[in-house]
Order: structure tokens, then sequence, then C-alpha cells
């Protein structure tokens, strides 16, 4: 009875047994990689997703990264701040299993643009620009240069840029690295090329070319940086000046030359200037001078030293006044010359500081006849006048024309006014002259 029950109780053992027994339960790792604003640009900050199944503990690594080891099961954002390849390693595992996953992420360096411009000796066309690139991180270089030789380049130091014509031109610089893409565009000034010339410009006593002549000798070159006179026989203040002044003592004919040079050429020019024997005489033709109404139009007063009419009001300057016509009405029933200081006792204001000049108002005296004046061309027949004795004072010489009246001036310039007509014009009438006077 004994063994039979024992057989009956064993195979029972055995099948509970069978039931309790546990299968192994397999690990498999993944994971994703998210990279913030999809630049792979360092710094880069990615952050990442685990999709291990299986598994009870896990051990990151991060090669390069800020942290670079985490045991969690989502390890946060992890910042990679150096270029290069980097791997990601998650080790995942369980009581019975363990597997490994590693990623290589690839990173670009920080990319930069920026571009130095030079030109050597100056900007002046042809002009040979050099770009030198400043950036950082890129990997590839699209230069374009519009408008100069060459107009592109793939290289990361191009070579100098030819530019032959005056403008203002764009260079633009795209970089990239890659995964990003940046650009940067300068504008430079070519001046023109270098074009030589110069003007001779006489003194306002010397329009008349006469020696002694005085003038300006002005450099109107387009893209020089240096120039030199020279002007044989006169006297030039500064040689080496834009702009400077120049005395021809005698008359004669004469070249004035100019050099220019601007680092990359020299050119020169030539220019013949005559200087006619001094005449000592000033010439002044169709000059007007207002009746007594007509003072604040057209003028009464005449300046010899400013060979021009002066109106009553420009005299708040105080232009030197030599000689001062009264005319009555337009009909110019009574007109003569009367000195300066004498200008209060009519109808003009007294004339501040004012001098004395003595005149022949009387044409009848025949001193300077109009065929004399019109043959003068110097001061011979005015040198031994002797105005100042001969001064007729109240005489008129409405009417008459054409005729001569003469002065002298408080300095001893004398001179002749030939008067050409009546101009009758209402309060504007004028008489219309031509003035011929010593220059000193």
């Amino acid at each position: 009875m004994k063994n039979t029950k024992t057989a009956i109780i064993l195979p029972l053992f055995f099948l509970l047994s069978s039931c309790y027994q546990e299968e192994a339960v397999p690990v498999s790792v993944d994971f994703s990689i998210t990279v913030e604003d999809g630049d792979r640009s360092v710094p880069v900050r990615i952050s990442l997703a685990n999709r291990t199944t299986g598994a009870d503990s896990y051990l990151w690594t991060f090669e390069g990264g800020e942290p670079s080891t985490a045991d969690t099961h989502n390890p946060g954002t992890v910042v990679f701040r150096s270029a290069g390849s980097h791997v990601i390693r998650l080790e995942a595992w369980n009581d019975d299993a363990r597997n490994v996953k590693e990623f290589i992420l690839p990173l670009d360096s920080a990319l930069t643009v920026g571009f130095d411009v030079e030109i050597p000796v100056n900007a002046i066309a042809p002009a040979a620009v050099h770009v030198t690139g400043t950036g950082r991180g890129a990997s590839s270089w699209l230069w374009t240069f519009a408008g100069g030789e060459p107009s592109s380049s793939q290289s990361a130091t191009p070579p100098p840029v030819l530019y032959r014509r005056a403008g203002e031109y764009v260079i633009t610089l795209q970089v990239s690295n890659g995964s990003e893409q940046l650009s940067l565009s300068k504008t430079v000034a070519v001046l023109p090329p270098m074009s030589i010339g110069f003007e001779v410009e006489p003194s306002f006593d010397n329009l008349d070319m006469e020696a002694p002549w005085t003038g300006t000798l002005r450099n109107t070159t387009l893209s020089g940086l240096s120039c030199t006179w020279s002007v044989p026989g006169g006297t030039v203040a500064d040689p080496h000046a834009e702009f400077t002044q120049v005395y021809f003592e005698h008359p004669g004919t004469y070249a004035i030359a100019l050099e220019v040079q601007n680092g990359k050429e020299t050119q020169t020019a030539e220019k013949t200037i005559v200087i006619r024997p001094n005449t000592n005489l000033y010439t002044e033709t169709g000059v007007k001078l207002g009746c007594s109404t007509a003072h604040s139009s057209i003028g009464c007063f005449y300046s010899c030293s400013l060979r021009s009419t002066v109106r009553e009001g420009d005299m708040v300057n105080s232009p030197p006044v030599d000689l001062v016509f009264f005319g009555m009405g337009q009909t110019f029933t009574y007109c003569r010359f009367v000195s300066p200081d004498r200008a209060g006792t009519l109808v003009f204001d007294n004339i501040p500081d004012a001098s004395s000049t003595w005149f022949v108002n009387d044409p009848g005296q025949q001193l300077v006849t109009v065929s004399a004046f019109d043959a003068m061309t110097d001061d011979r027949l005015l040198r031994d006048l002797d105005i100042r004795s001969l001064d007729t004072g109240m005489e008129s010489f409405a009417g008459k024309a054409p005729c001569v009246i003469l002065f002298e001036t408080a300095t001893g310039r004398r001179g002749a006014v030939k008067i050409k007509g009546f101009i009758a014009e209402g309060n504007d009438s004028y008489i219309l002259a031509d003035i011929k006077m010593q220059k000193k």
C-alpha cells in the first residue's frame, strides 16, 4: 500500500514546478534625436526620445556632450560645443538581458561671415581690390564681384579683383558649413581715371592781360594726387599747390606747364599765355548812370576801383565812390558830375568818408575830343592834363551827346567819360557812357 501512494504524489509535484518557472524578457534598445532649430552649427542642443523596450536600467554616454553621461530613462537636453562627429551610446538591461545602440552625430563648426576690403595704392581706376575673409566655420565660399575681373570666385582667398571704370561696386560673400548659409555684402567706390586740366585766371586788376600781371593757377585735374607747376619767366608762389598765384613782370609769351601724378601714372598739360605791354589804361563800355530818381534802381555813383556803378542802397558797405552823376528827370534838363564829398548838397545823402574828385563838365573846352577818346589806347593823352585847375564847377552838359567829360580823383587817377546817349525811361532814365581811366 505504501509504494502505490508514493507513485501518485510524485507526478503531481513535477507538474506544479513547471507551471511556476519564469521566461527571460528580451531588451530592444532604440532612441531618436532631435536637433533644436535644425541647426547643426555648434553650440548645438539636442533632445532624445528613449524608445527602448524590456529594460529596467539605462546608461547614456554622450561623447563631448554636456552632460557626458546619464542613467535615466530620458536624459533631457544635451549640449555639444565642439564641431566633429560625436558618439551617442545607450546601454539598457534587465536581469536577463542587456543591449546597446550607438549613433554618430556629425556637427558643424560655428559659422560666421565677414571679409575685409583693401585697395593698394589708391581707389583711382583702374583699381585692384583685395578681399580677405574673416569669418569662421565655413566649408564653402562663393564670392560675387559685380563689374569686376574676375566676376566670381569659390576660393576662400580669391585673387585680386580689377575694376577698370569708376563707380560703386557690390562685393558679396556667401559661406556655408553644410547645414547653414550666411551672406554679407559691401560696397567699394572706384574713382574716375586721371584726366588732367588747369585754368589760368587773371586777377580783377589784370583782366586786360597787361604787364605787370598777376593771376591764379587753378588745377582742375580729376583724380590727381600731387602736382608741380612750371612757369619759365614767371614767379609761382607755391609750385606744388593745387591753387597758387603766378606773376609776370614783363610782357611776352609764356608757357605754363602742369605735371600731375596719382601714384599710378603721370600726365602733363601746357598752355600759352600772352602778356601785353602795360597801357596804364582801363576801358569800361556800356556804363549806365541813372538820373536822380534812379539812384536806388540803376545807381548814380561810380567806383573806379570796382569799375562799376554803385546804387545808393549799396553805400552801407562803404564802397569807394569817385564819380557822382546828377541828372534832373528823364528830360535831363540839367546834368553834371559832382565830387563825392559834395553829394549831400544835392538830392543825395552824404557819402561816408567821401573823397574829392575834380571834373571838367564843359565839353566845349575840347581838351579831349570824341575821336581822340575813341583812339585812346594808353594813358598818354591823360598824363599831362591839369584837370584840377580846369574844374568847371556848375557847368551842365545836358543834351550834348556824344561828348567827353574829364575827371581826376583824389589819388591822382585821371580819366575821361564819353557820354553816348541820354536814355529816357521815366524815373529810371539814365545816361549811357564809356569810361577810360588810368590804372594808377
